[in-house]
């Protein structure tokens, strides 16, 4: 059975689509052969990924990724409203134990990823979200701390390497 993704994995796997990291590669949003594998999280039954798509995929990841900056958010929130008005949606209360949203018009990806961020939103997750603290790697990641303060997408790979680099420029 394949591994179910909740909406802050998505959009964690959506963010990092631009090939940061450790492990970076290419963008994965450069082409509709590697855009496809990143659309499918969000809807498994896409085809293909059209010329067309590709500038507004990356545009919205842009958007997402400014909206992680305080300094910038009433501009991303603002040009993350002119992405909406490309899609609309329907609301369906037919299962008694959820609301389901339904897209009437616009791409199907976008759709999807604008659901799931209303929904980090919504559930006050969004702050959750972050980019890591090494320069170096800068892989968005979805804090799990109690108190919402880690700062590297993980200690044993940036948290340490970062301590480790300041402990010897301290002691030389």
């Amino acid at each position: 059975m394949p591994e179910v993704l909740t909406s802050s994995d998505r959009i964690v796997e959506f963010l990092n689509s631009r090939g940061v990291g450790f492990s970076a590669g290419e963008d994965q949003l450069k082409n509709g052969a590697s855009a496809l594998e990143v659309c499918r999280l969000f809807d498994p039954s896409i085809k293909d990924v059209d010329a067309r798509t590709l500038p507004r995929l990356r545009e919205l990841r842009d958007t997402l990724l400014a909206m992680l900056q305080p300094s910038s958010t009433r501009k991303a929130r603002a040009a993350l409203d002119g992405i909406a008005a490309t899609v609309s949606f329907s609301l369906s209360f037919s299962q008694p134990d959820k609301a389901t949203w339904f897209r009437n018009s616009g791409h199907p990806v976008i759709g999807k990823v604008l659901i799931d961020v209303a929904e980090l939103i919504n559930n006050d997750q969004w702050d959750r979200l972050k980019n890591c603290a090494n320069e170096s790697c800068a892989s968005t990641f979805y804090d799990v701390s109690r108190s919402k303060t880690q700062r590297w997408h993980s200690y044993a790979i940036c948290g340490n390497k970062n301590n480790v680099a300041a402990f010897r420029s301290r002691n030389s």
